[in-house]
């Protein structure tokens, strides 16, 4: 039998606790609850089947000496209230003689000791109400019952993990008022984007929120690896809560044209699934530099006020109260004494840490796995203090365990963006290695050694289906990954990097590949160090960028869901980027000479939005929006590919494009998409294409070559579609 910790729970869950076990008991008398505030005695009264009066009184207190004297208090009210029963209940747990004294107090008005219930009875009734128990979150740890009938087998959100993940979340969450409004933003928007920097509990306040909606009686969809699985488990007229962690990816993002759709679908969904759907939640976490990364070269999350429904975190926003019980509730999970934890506060000065900027409660579980629950107070407040003064020392001092080589080979895939072909490794570190003046030349064998030493440590392989992509053809093949094992590692590395002059001269000399740019100048930090370098060196940086472009030298490998992507040379990107790191020695595109043109923007596997976006930070000459745009007018194979056409036509004022022609073969198009829908996913998903383009255009409200009743069309198409697709599966 669980004992439950009733004081976990504020003053008015425990009361409506308390009025729901007694509406059980009574059924089916209905019992009166009142507002919160001054109760004059009452916190819930009933007439029962004899009309006589029955007011209840709720105490939440830790100890009988504190209960005692405020029911002294309460016996004036009591008198005036004149209740033919008077029942109590409270979270304290009490003896037989706690229970004596207690009815000689309200004497006459308590009229059996039943009616004194202590924390021992309410346990009693509690266990045997799941229905109750289900509403009351922050008592799941203490119930195997309510955990287990979490967990749906039909779905493997979290089969494996819930369990111990809302024990574990519900032991250290200390709520603030981040999950307050968080919460009002799902209630009004019905979608919520939780962003912030590594480790200010994103993913924390993610669970807490979902326990919430459990309590509701939603069902959870884990989304693990792109939107369309979202897409697949929505159904309809049942309350579901979609969780979609890290939705952006470990890593830096790609820039494919896969990942574009992933995100125009996303943003269908967020706007048509959820708003207008009282039954559905989706949450949605990312680290923060991660978003304005896509942000910069994609609009599509800008689009229609989606960014109105984000909530960045910051671990400053924590009262101190607030940190200090977040860090002692990590320590009571491994056990740390209670004497011992205050003893760090007491002794040693510990709330000056607490309020200092460098504080961040939320900690590393690796951190807390280094203690020893019997450490003394004098180690665990050194300990404490050297990892907040300090965190990057964690990493340093692994960082300077690693010999040369083994160095080379992490500094050489973090800037590579911490996944890469294990061939594509391999041949940045040998380039990195043979060129410094203490290493031998060509040491890949070398380099194979040092991957074992790193494997299950630092740095991942596994042997992976990777798709290679040109404009014709796409061919599967089998390849090793490497990947770096923790992101924060990772941070760790480019920060380094970034704050070290000298280390990033050698590295930008020593690049193979264009991406090993991008990485080390990857954000805002990265552009104003970008800036410290003299002339010359961004010169030598500049030159070796181009050589690296012309000979189209590519590293960087896809992540899309489940699956791994390498396309060919990403020029469109490349000149986005060179052109951000280096404008004067860019010039416009001039210095890159005969590599600009026409045909190399077109033939990109780039989106069409990133191509027009290239051309206008060119000179004028080199290649014309209306030529490039006019290479796609009538060449466009599928729905996506309209849609992002009639978008870059709409927002770069070209209409002209969009004649009777284009319009006759996207209703081609549109009309063959409809016939090839199968399933009701996928027609739900066609329908929300045709809903963006009838809307974007009617919202330019021009003269366009095209009968607006030919939509009416396509959506009784689907509604045909739809209607086949649920006879068939009756």
């Amino acid at each position: 039998m669980p004992n439950y910790d009733f004081t976990c729970l504020s003053a008015t869950d425990f009361e409506n606790l308390c009025r729901d076990i007694l509406q059980k008991e009574f059924y089916p008398i209905r019992i009166e609850a009142f507002a919160e505030g001054p109760d004059s005695g009452i916190d819930g009264r009933f007439i029962d089947n004899n009309g006589r009066l029955t007011i209840l009184q709720v105490k939440r207190y830790e100890n009988f000496t504190g209960l005692k004297s405020i029911l002294k208090r309460e016996l004036p009210k009591v008198k005036l209230l004149k209740p033919d029963r008077y029942i109590l209940m409270t979270s304290v747990r009490l003896t037989p003689n706690n229970k004596k004294t207690i009815k000689d107090i309200f004497e006459p008005y308590i009229i059996s000791e039943e009616d004194i219930w202590g924390s021992s009875d309410i346990d009693n009734r509690f266990r045997n109400y799941s229905d109750i128990e289900r509403k009351y979150s922050l008592l799941w740890p203490n119930s195997e019952k309510i955990l287990q009938a979490l967990i749906n087998p039909e779905n493997r959100i979290f089969n494996d993990i819930l369990k111990e993940n809302i024990e574990r979340v519900s032991k250290k969450y200390v709520k603030n008022e981040s999950y307050g409004q968080t919460l009002k933003v799902l209630e009004n928007k019905h979608y919520l984007i939780i962003s912030g920097g590594p480790r200010v509990g994103k993913t924390t306040l993610a669970l807490i929120l979902v326990k919430h909606f459990l309590e509701e009686g939603y069902e959870v969809i884990s989304v693990e690896t792109c939107i369309r699985e979202a897409v697949n488990q929505y159904r309809q007229n049942v309350k579901q809560v979609f969780l979609f962690d890290d939705f952006l990816g470990m890593y830096y993002p790609d820039k494919t044209s896969e990942s574009d759709g992933n995100l125009r679908i996303l943003s269908k969904f967020l706007l048509f699934g959820f708003p207008s759907s009282e039954d559905k939640r989706i949450i949605l976490t990312t680290r923060e530099y991660v978003l304005q990364r896509v942000l910069m070269g994609n609009g599509i999350l800008y689009s229609n006020g989606i960014l109105s429904a984000k909530y960045t975190m910051d671990h400053h926003s924590f009262t101190m109260r607030q940190k200090q019980s977040i860090l002692f509730n990590r320590l009571d999970e491994i056990g740390i004494l209670k004497t011992t934890q205050k003893a760090i506060v007491d002794e040693y000065e510990f709330k000056k840490l607490i309020q200092s900027d460098k504080f961040n409660p939320c900690m590393p579980d690796g951190f807390f796995r280094t203690l020893d629950a019997n450490i003394e107070a004098g180690k665990l407040a050194k300990a404490l203090y050297q990892y907040f003064e300090n965190p990057e020392e964690i990493w340093l001092g692994v960082f300077n365990a690693l010999d040369e080589r083994e160095r080379c080979s992490i500094l050489a895939l973090a800037t590579m963006g911490g996944i890469a072909l294990k061939d594509d490794w391999i041949e940045a570190t040998d380039t990195l290695i043979s060129m410094s003046e203490k290493s031998s030349v060509n040491e890949a064998m070398a380099i194979v050694g040092a991957l074992k030493i790193l494997e299950n440590s630092l740095v991942k392989t596994s042997l992976e289906d990777v798709t290679y992509v040109d404009v014709i053809s796409r061919e599967k093949r089998r390849r090793h990954i490497v990947r770096l094992s923790d992101v924060s590692f990772m941070d760790f590395i480019i920060q380094f990097v970034r704050e070290n002059n000298t280390l990033l001269r050698e590295l930008l000399k020593k690049a193979c590949f264009v991406e090993q740019f991008y990485f080390i100048f990857g954000d805002d930090k990265g552009w104003r160090i970008r800036r410290k370098l003299n002339k010359e060196d961004s010169s030598l940086a500049f030159s070796l960028y181009k050589d690296l472009c012309q000979k189209e030298k590519s590293c960087l490998l896809y992540h899309v869901g489940e699956k791994y992507m390498k396309y060919p040379f990403p020029f469109v990107e490349s000149m986005l980027n060179i052109q951000q790191m280096f404008p004067e020695e860019f010039d416009g595109g001039r210095a890159m000479g005969d590599m600009i043109t026409l045909n190399m923007i077109a033939g990109d596997c780039s989106s069409i939005s990133d191509k027009v976006r290239l051309c206008e930070t060119l000179d004028e000459g080199l290649v014309d929006v209306d030529d490039l745009l006019s290479c796609f007018q009538y060449s466009l194979c599928s729905i996506q590919e309209y849609i992002e056409f009639i978008e870059v036509c709409l927002n770069e004022s070209r209409y002209n494009l969009l004649d009777e022609r284009f319009f006759q073969l996207m209703d081609s198009e549109i009309k063959m998409a409809i016939d090839s829908v199968e399933g009701l996913n996928q027609a739900f998903e066609l329908e929300m294409d045709i809903d963006w383009i009838e809307n974007a255009l009617i919202e330019e409200d021009r003269d366009f070559d095209i009968d607006f009743g030919i939509f009416d069309e396509y959506y009784r198409l689907l509604y045909e579609k739809r209607h086949k697709e649920l006879s068939d599966s009756e």
